[in-house]
């Protein structure tokens, strides 16, 4: 989850920034995402794409403030279940695995074959960070 945290960051941080000295406005990416040579079309693709992630995990976020609420309130019984507490938490798992599986499918289905190549060498340097 770090490093799908770290490439919206970086992604968003591009997209935010343009020249406005330039005749035609284009995306400046962060160097790791520069390098893809990415298509105009792809650039506001892959904006979308953000957009869209960081809208569910904003809901997801939301949603794991009620479950510390709810974590609290089962430790805090008499009796422990550790079933529903692992449960809960899994849940919460499960459901950030399927938006960074969600993020990095859209991804890949806009990139070329190269570009992908680039871009998982750059997630490499990114699991070392």
């Amino acid at each position: 989850m770090r490093m799908t945290w770290l490439l919206i960051a970086l992604l968003l941080l591009g997209i935010a920034r343009a020249d406005d000295y330039e005749e035609e406005e284009t995306l400046h990416l962060p160097r790791d995402l520069s390098r893809l040579e990415l298509t105009p079309r792809q650039r506001e693709a892959i904006g979308t794409i953000l957009a869209r992630n960081m809208e569910q995990l904003h809901r997801l976020h939301e949603e794991r403030e009620r479950l510390q609420k709810r974590l609290r309130t089962l430790f805090l019984r008499d009796s422990f279940d550790r079933r529903a507490f692992e449960e809960a938490l899994l849940e919460s798992k499960r459901k950030a695995v399927a938006i960074e599986g969600e993020l990095f499918a859209r991804i890949h289905a806009l990139l070329t074959p190269e570009q992908r190549r680039r871009f998982v060498r750059h997630m490499k340097e990114w699991e070392s960070e």
